[in-house]
């Protein structure tokens, strides 16, 4: 934040702040989808190379910034056949386990 000493025009004269951010303002939602796509993103490769286990996890966890209603919804976006060589996607919320895929 800035705090606005002086103003080029006379609308910018009011007291008060600027708020200057690194990045432009963002759904919350679009946020959200762009995070669990990268967290499956990484945990998808390691899948790809490798059959680690009989059954293959991916265990995520909500928070106060990724509420469980929007991680589930971007998980369920993924594009068919992104999720093939997992066999789960679980989420953790406020100690419930959730699965998010398969879809069921």
């Amino acid at each position: 934040m800035s705090r606005v000493k002086d103003a080029e025009t006379p609308e910018d004269k009011e007291d008060g702040v600027w708020i200057m951010a690194a990045t432009e303002a963002r759904d919350v939602w679009d946020s959200v989808n762009e995070c669990v796509d990268a967290v499956l993103e990484g945990a998808l490769a390691e899948f790809s190379s490798k059959k680690w286990g009989d059954v293959q996890i991916i265990v995520l966890e909500s928070s106060t910034y990724a509420p469980a209603g929007i991680v589930i919804q971007a998980v369920n976006s993924a594009e068919p056949g992104d999720l093939a060589t997992v066999d789960y996607v679980l989420l953790v919320d406020k100690g419930k386990l959730i699965k998010c895929y398969p879809k069921t």
